[in-house]
């Protein structure tokens, strides 16, 4: 085994660690806005999944590209260190 696929192993491990533990944690903007968004009014579900569906498909669209290239890095990296010495 090349120390380069163990680098690219344990890189991709540490960066989906990073990226998991970030999506599981509270957002920090109920820490910050504390009891203020307790006043927040629910709108339409129609406008609530056009503003998600903008968001996603324009805003976060780089941060969901990374994230497959992480997972997909993380494939990579991990079924060559289980194929061992060829």
């Amino acid at each position: 085994m090349r120390l380069a696929e163990v680098l690219g192993a344990v890189t991709a491990i540490l960066l989906a660690f990073v990226v998991f533990s970030a999506l599981a944690g509270p957002s920090p903007a109920y820490r910050y806005w504390g009891e203020e968004n307790q006043r927040l009014v629910p709108a339409e579900p129609n406008t609530e999944w056009r503003a998600v569906s903008i968001l996603l498909f324009s805003g976060l669209f780089p941060l969901f590209v990374s994230f497959g290239l992480v997972v997909l890095t993380l494939v990579i990296g991990l079924s060559a260190l289980l194929r061992g010495e060829e």
